[in-house]
Protein backbone atom coordinates (compact mmCIF):
# COMPACT_ATOMS: atom_id res chain seq x y z
CA UNK A 1 0.00 0.00 0.00
CA UNK A 2 3.13 2.36 0.84
CA UNK A 3 4.66 1.62 -2.76
CA UNK A 4 0.83 2.06 -4.65
CA UNK A 5 1.14 5.31 -2.78
CA UNK A 6 4.13 6.49 -3.94
CA UNK A 7 3.21 5.46 -7.88
CA UNK A 8 -0.40 7.44 -6.96
CA UNK A 9 1.02 10.12 -5.65
CA UNK A 10 3.29 10.74 -8.19
CA UNK A 11 0.74 10.19 -10.81
CA UNK A 12 -2.88 10.74 -9.40
CA UNK A 13 -4.83 9.32 -12.77
CA UNK A 14 -8.15 7.98 -13.03
CA UNK A 15 -8.26 4.19 -12.74
CA UNK A 16 -6.08 4.50 -10.15
CA UNK A 17 -4.08 0.83 -9.44
CA UNK A 18 -5.68 -0.71 -12.86
CA UNK A 19 -4.29 1.95 -15.05
CA UNK A 20 -0.80 1.98 -13.31
CA UNK A 21 -0.42 -1.66 -14.01
CA UNK A 22 -1.06 0.30 -17.73
CA UNK A 23 1.17 2.37 -17.44
CA UNK A 24 4.41 0.31 -15.49
CA UNK A 25 3.89 -3.19 -16.89
CA UNK A 26 1.55 -4.39 -19.80
CA UNK A 27 -1.90 -3.32 -21.58
CA UNK A 28 -2.80 -7.12 -20.63
CA UNK A 29 -2.27 -7.09 -17.03
CA UNK A 30 -4.30 -3.95 -17.10
CA UNK A 31 -7.55 -5.47 -18.62
CA UNK A 32 -6.91 -8.60 -16.21
CA UNK A 33 -7.11 -6.47 -13.11
CA UNK A 34 -9.56 -4.62 -14.40
CA UNK A 35 -12.28 -7.71 -14.95
CA UNK A 36 -11.00 -9.16 -12.00
CA UNK A 37 -11.95 -6.15 -10.15
CA UNK A 38 -15.29 -5.87 -10.88
CA UNK A 39 -15.78 -9.40 -10.24
CA UNK A 40 -14.72 -8.96 -6.65
CA UNK A 41 -17.26 -6.21 -6.21
CA UNK A 42 -19.99 -7.83 -8.39
CA UNK A 43 -19.61 -10.51 -5.80
CA UNK A 44 -19.32 -8.66 -2.89
CA UNK A 45 -22.47 -6.40 -3.30
CA UNK A 46 -24.36 -9.39 -3.38
CA UNK A 47 -22.50 -10.92 -0.28
CA UNK A 48 -23.46 -7.49 1.50
CA UNK A 49 -26.36 -7.26 1.10
CA UNK A 50 -27.37 -10.74 2.23
CA UNK A 51 -25.43 -10.00 5.31
CA UNK A 52 -27.95 -6.61 5.96
CA UNK A 53 -30.63 -9.40 5.65
CA UNK A 54 -28.92 -11.29 8.20
CA UNK A 55 -28.51 -8.60 10.76
CA UNK A 56 -31.95 -7.71 10.32
CA UNK A 57 -33.35 -11.09 11.58
CA UNK A 58 -31.28 -10.78 14.48
CA UNK A 59 -34.57 -8.66 15.78
CA UNK A 60 -36.88 -10.40 13.12
CA UNK A 61 -36.78 -14.32 12.64
CA UNK A 62 -39.04 -14.45 9.50
CA UNK A 63 -36.36 -15.32 6.90
CA UNK A 64 -39.13 -15.36 4.36
CA UNK A 65 -38.83 -11.42 4.61
CA UNK A 66 -35.21 -11.32 3.27
CA UNK A 67 -35.56 -10.20 -0.13
CA UNK A 68 -37.61 -7.70 0.64
CA UNK A 69 -34.82 -6.78 3.31
CA UNK A 70 -32.62 -6.94 0.56
CA UNK A 71 -34.25 -4.99 -1.65
CA UNK A 72 -34.81 -2.38 0.48
CA UNK A 73 -30.61 -1.87 1.24
CA UNK A 74 -30.35 -2.72 -2.58
CA UNK A 75 -32.22 0.69 -3.22
CA UNK A 76 -30.46 2.61 -0.70
CA UNK A 77 -26.90 1.77 -1.96
CA UNK A 78 -27.96 2.00 -5.45
CA UNK A 79 -29.88 6.34 -4.59
CA UNK A 80 -26.06 6.98 -2.55
CA UNK A 81 -24.15 5.91 -5.69
CA UNK A 82 -26.32 7.32 -8.28
CA UNK A 83 -25.85 10.70 -5.71
CA UNK A 84 -22.23 11.49 -7.06
CA UNK A 85 -18.94 11.50 -5.17
CA UNK A 86 -19.62 14.17 -2.80
CA UNK A 87 -22.62 12.32 -1.02
CA UNK A 88 -21.37 9.26 -1.33
CA UNK A 89 -17.72 10.28 0.27
CA UNK A 90 -20.24 11.89 2.96
CA UNK A 91 -22.01 8.22 3.54
CA UNK A 92 -19.19 6.61 3.44
CA UNK A 93 -17.85 8.76 6.13
CA UNK A 94 -20.63 8.15 8.51
CA UNK A 95 -21.26 4.52 7.85
CA UNK A 96 -17.28 4.31 8.74
CA UNK A 97 -17.76 6.67 11.36
CA UNK A 98 -20.11 4.03 13.12
CA UNK A 99 -18.05 1.19 12.42
CA UNK A 100 -15.11 2.53 13.90
CA UNK A 101 -16.36 3.81 16.98
CA UNK A 102 -18.37 0.60 17.02
CA UNK A 103 -15.52 -2.01 17.18
CA UNK A 104 -13.18 0.69 19.47
CA UNK A 105 -16.07 0.23 21.88
CA UNK A 106 -15.77 -3.59 21.46
CA UNK A 107 -12.33 -4.24 22.23
CA UNK A 108 -12.28 -1.75 25.21
CA UNK A 109 -15.30 -3.43 26.08
CA UNK A 110 -13.26 -7.05 25.69
CA UNK A 111 -10.58 -6.07 27.92
CA UNK A 112 -12.54 -4.85 30.92
CA UNK A 113 -14.34 -8.42 29.69
CA UNK A 114 -11.48 -10.18 29.98
CA UNK A 115 -10.25 -8.56 33.40
CA UNK A 116 -13.77 -9.27 34.92
CA UNK A 117 -15.06 -6.18 34.80
CA UNK A 118 -19.03 -7.87 33.51
CA UNK A 119 -21.93 -7.99 35.67
CA UNK A 120 -20.50 -11.72 36.67
CA UNK A 121 -16.95 -10.50 37.58
CA UNK A 122 -15.72 -13.48 35.49
CA UNK A 123 -12.00 -12.61 35.21
CA UNK A 124 -11.28 -14.57 31.86
CA UNK A 125 -7.78 -14.01 31.53
CA UNK A 126 -5.93 -16.48 29.31
CA UNK A 127 -8.07 -18.80 30.19
CA UNK A 128 -9.40 -20.11 26.75
CA UNK A 129 -5.76 -20.21 25.20
CA UNK A 130 -4.68 -22.70 27.53
CA UNK A 131 -7.85 -24.64 27.14
CA UNK A 132 -9.17 -25.34 23.86
CA UNK A 133 -6.21 -23.47 22.93
CA UNK A 134 -5.76 -20.24 20.35
CA UNK A 135 -5.81 -22.90 17.30
CA UNK A 136 -8.38 -24.83 16.04
CA UNK A 137 -7.07 -27.97 14.97
CA UNK A 138 -8.03 -28.63 11.21
CA UNK A 139 -10.62 -31.46 9.87
CA UNK A 140 -9.12 -32.98 13.06
CA UNK A 141 -5.85 -33.34 12.00
CA UNK A 142 -3.49 -33.20 15.24
CA UNK A 143 -0.40 -31.39 16.34
CA UNK A 144 1.13 -28.37 14.57
CA UNK A 145 0.00 -29.46 10.82
CA UNK A 146 -3.41 -28.92 12.26
CA UNK A 147 -2.96 -26.16 14.36
CA UNK A 148 -1.14 -24.24 11.05
CA UNK A 149 -3.72 -25.36 8.35
CA UNK A 150 -6.50 -24.35 10.74
CA UNK A 151 -4.88 -20.85 10.81
CA UNK A 152 -4.36 -21.00 6.89
CA UNK A 153 -8.02 -22.17 6.31
CA UNK A 154 -8.92 -18.93 7.96
CA UNK A 155 -6.58 -16.64 6.08
CA UNK A 156 -7.41 -18.41 2.54
CA UNK A 157 -11.38 -17.11 3.58
CA UNK A 158 -10.14 -13.57 5.55
CA UNK A 159 -8.06 -11.96 2.92
CA UNK A 160 -10.66 -10.72 0.45
CA UNK A 161 -11.46 -8.72 3.41
CA UNK A 162 -8.55 -6.71 3.09
CA UNK A 163 -9.78 -5.65 -0.37
CA UNK A 164 -10.86 -1.67 -0.36
CA UNK A 165 -7.89 -0.30 1.47
CA UNK A 166 -6.87 0.46 -2.66
CA UNK A 167 -10.00 2.40 -2.86
CA UNK A 168 -7.42 5.13 -1.71
CA UNK A 169 -5.62 5.05 -5.00
CA UNK A 170 -9.25 4.74 -6.69
CA UNK A 171 -9.73 8.41 -5.64
CA UNK A 172 -6.62 9.55 -7.01
CA UNK A 173 -8.01 11.27 -9.97
CA UNK A 174 -10.63 13.23 -8.30
CA UNK A 175 -8.78 13.86 -4.55
CA UNK A 176 -7.64 17.44 -4.08
CA UNK A 177 -3.72 18.01 -3.58
CA UNK A 178 -3.44 14.34 -4.21
CA UNK A 179 0.52 14.59 -3.95
CA UNK A 180 -0.47 15.76 -0.45
CA UNK A 181 -3.11 14.05 0.75
CA UNK A 182 -3.04 10.39 -0.58
CA UNK A 183 0.06 9.20 0.85
CA UNK A 184 -1.25 10.22 4.59
CA UNK A 185 -4.33 8.21 3.86
CA UNK A 186 -2.52 5.26 2.91
CA UNK A 187 0.25 5.17 5.22
CA UNK A 188 -2.67 5.20 8.17
CA UNK A 189 -3.96 2.09 6.43
CA UNK A 190 -1.46 -0.37 8.79
CA UNK A 191 -3.13 1.29 12.55
CA UNK A 192 -6.14 0.51 11.00
CA UNK A 193 -5.39 -3.56 10.02
CA UNK A 194 -3.63 -3.93 13.50
CA UNK A 195 -5.98 -2.21 15.50
CA UNK A 196 -9.07 -3.39 13.99
CA UNK A 197 -8.47 -6.77 11.94
CA UNK A 198 -5.68 -8.47 14.64
CA UNK A 199 -6.62 -6.05 17.83
CA UNK A 200 -10.63 -7.64 17.54
CA UNK A 201 -9.47 -11.12 16.66
CA UNK A 202 -7.14 -11.09 19.55
CA UNK A 203 -10.31 -10.14 21.87
CA UNK A 204 -12.59 -12.24 20.78
CA UNK A 205 -9.67 -15.34 21.27
CA UNK A 206 -9.66 -13.98 24.75
CA UNK A 207 -13.24 -14.17 25.70
CA UNK A 208 -14.82 -16.73 23.47
CA UNK A 209 -13.93 -20.48 23.07
CA UNK A 210 -13.44 -21.83 20.03
CA UNK A 211 -15.44 -24.80 20.91
CA UNK A 212 -18.30 -22.72 21.56
CA UNK A 213 -21.71 -24.46 20.31
CA UNK A 214 -23.33 -20.90 19.70
CA UNK A 215 -20.65 -20.00 17.15
CA UNK A 216 -22.41 -22.29 13.97
CA UNK A 217 -21.62 -20.78 11.18
CA UNK A 218 -24.10 -22.75 9.17
CA UNK A 219 -26.82 -20.89 11.02
CA UNK A 220 -27.05 -17.87 9.06
CA UNK A 221 -27.76 -16.23 12.20
CA UNK A 222 -26.09 -12.59 13.48
CA UNK A 223 -26.48 -14.32 17.02
CA UNK A 224 -23.57 -16.72 16.05
CA UNK A 225 -20.97 -13.70 16.07
CA UNK A 226 -18.35 -14.31 18.88
CA UNK A 227 -18.94 -10.51 20.15
CA UNK A 228 -22.65 -11.57 20.56
CA UNK A 229 -22.09 -14.28 22.74
CA UNK A 230 -19.21 -12.69 24.69
CA UNK A 231 -21.70 -9.91 26.29
CA UNK A 232 -24.34 -12.69 26.62
CA UNK A 233 -21.83 -14.54 28.75
CA UNK A 234 -21.36 -11.74 30.69
CA UNK A 235 -25.04 -10.72 31.30
CA UNK A 236 -25.04 -7.47 29.52
CA UNK A 237 -28.67 -7.12 28.28
CA UNK A 238 -29.49 -5.18 25.50
CA UNK A 239 -26.21 -5.04 24.14
CA UNK A 240 -26.23 -7.04 22.01
CA UNK A 241 -28.68 -5.37 19.82
CA UNK A 242 -26.55 -2.82 19.88
CA UNK A 243 -23.88 -3.79 18.81
CA UNK A 244 -25.63 -5.74 15.71
CA UNK A 245 -27.64 -2.32 15.03
CA UNK A 246 -24.00 -0.54 14.34
CA UNK A 247 -23.08 -2.92 12.01
CA UNK A 248 -26.06 -2.24 9.85
CA UNK A 249 -23.78 0.24 7.85
CA UNK A 250 -24.11 -0.36 3.61
CA UNK A 251 -20.75 -0.16 3.35
CA UNK A 252 -18.24 -2.97 2.14
CA UNK A 253 -17.31 -3.83 5.43
CA UNK A 254 -16.29 -7.96 5.65
CA UNK A 255 -18.48 -9.76 8.00
CA UNK A 256 -16.09 -12.39 9.61
CA UNK A 257 -19.42 -15.02 10.94
CA UNK A 258 -18.32 -16.38 7.49
CA UNK A 259 -14.95 -17.97 8.61
CA UNK A 260 -14.01 -20.89 10.12
CA UNK A 261 -12.93 -20.34 14.19
CA UNK A 262 -9.07 -20.12 14.44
Amino acid sequence: MVSLGEMVAYLPIPGGHIKLAERFVDRALSFTMGWNYWYNWTIILPAELSAAAILINFWNRDTSLNPAWITICMVVVIVINFMGAGIYGEAEFIFASIKVITITGLIILGIVLDLGGGPNHDRIGFRYWKNPGPFAQYEGIGGAKGRFLGWWGVMSQAAFSFIGTEIVAIAAGEAKNPRRNLPKAIRRVYIRILLFYIGGTIIIGWLVPYTDDRLNLASGDAASSPFVIAIENAGIKGLPSVRIRSFMSIDADRRRSSMPPC
